[in-house]
């Protein structure tokens, strides 16, 4: 064990109690009014960042206040931990928002929108803040080259190889699958231990999400698949471009994947979404396991992270679901 990782392991240990429970979560996102959803969230670690949402804008307010207090909560996470640990959290928790943003900046230069465009489109939730995009945005968005000269150097590292062919072709893919690759290049070079195992069970994810959509659309596979996967491995990816799904099928029935596989799509029938849910849980059920066997570790920060993740997610789905003329089902 990893005394290091005590302070945070007691830091965690206490936030877990004020996760939200099942019953209240089920009452929450039911709630058929703004008034319901506020008074089922009253009380809860949420309340003060609800205090000045507007009740019947509450679809639009709601949603930011969700993940403005998951920022938050990563930011706290991060700065309780050793100082590696802290720059792996935020790259694989945090990094992500921030990819996001600067995709949305690439669009506001590529689309010509201005900078009140590029407000609405920015988030702010990773480690960069709002007013930095959008600052950022408002003095160099002129052109592509001014705004890539720009950016944080991680993220014109990324991009400046791709700016010539991006000139030539006005092609934005160019530039947002360079900054997906760079992400990913990222995780795989520079975590360690349970960070990369969990970045490994991400790309797991999305491959294998890949291939299911494939099977769903009965159609031709022309998905670029990501090497660093952790049970998903380049092997796989090899034995699945020659061989096809079957033989993939059995080899993952070996990993944790084996239950998800039990319902892997197999035609226009299936339902995707539950798929995809189900391959995150195994993800977070494997993180729990190692988390519970090696409390004091890693393993207890990337567990809270991902069961609060999950928490933001199903709130900010049904906070959206309050805007007018969305009937939201029991």
């Amino acid at each position: 064990m990893n005394s290091d990782y005590g302070y945070v392991y007691g830091r965690v240990s206490g936030m877990m109690k004020h996760l939200i429970d099942p019953a209240r979560m089920e009452a929450i996102q039911s709630s058929p009014t703004p008034q319901a959803f506020l008074s089922h969230i009253h009380d809860t670690v949420y309340s003060k960042w609800f205090e000045d949402a507007r009740p019947q804008f509450l679809w639009i307010d709601g949603e930011s206040a969700v993940y403005t207090h998951l920022k938050d909560t990563l930011d706290l996470l991060a700065s309780a931990s050793p100082e590696k640990a802290a720059e792996q959290f935020r790259t694989l928790f945090q990094m992500p928002w921030d990819i996001q943003d600067v995709k949305s900046l690439l669009h506001s230069v590529h689309d010509n929108l201005g900078s009140g465009e590029t407000g609405i489109l920015v988030e702010g939730f990773g480690v960069h803040g709002f007013d930095f995009w959008v600052d950022l945005n408002e003095k160099h968005g002129k052109s592509m080259d001014s705004l890539v000269e720009a950016l944080p150097p991680m993220f014109k590292k990324m991009l400046e190889p791709k700016l010539q062919e991006y000139s030539e072709s006005k092609n934005i893919r160019l530039l947002e699958d360079a900054l997906d690759k760079g992400m990913v290049d990222l995780w795989i070079s520079a975590l360690e231990g349970g960070f990369r195992e969990y970045a490994g069970m991400r790309i797991d994810r999305y491959n294998l999400t890949c291939i299911a959509r494939h099977l769903f659309m009965q159609s031709e596979f022309n998905s670029t698949l990501l090497r660093g996967g952790l049970f998903f491995t380049k092997d796989l990816i090899r034995v699945f471009k020659k061989t096809g799904f079957e033989e993939i099928r059995h080899l993952l029935s070996q990993t944790p994947y084996h239950d998800a596989f039990a319902s892997m799509p197999s035609g226009v029938d299936t339902d995707l979404i539950a798929f995809e849910e189900n391959l995150e849980r195994t993800g977070h059920a494997y993180i729990a396991g190692k988390a519970l066997n090696q409390p004091i570790s890693e393993y207890s920060l990337l567990h809270y992270a991902c069961l609060k993740e999950v928490e933001a997610r199903r709130l900010a789905v049904a906070v959206s679901l309050l805007e007018p003329g969305i009937e939201v089902v029991s």
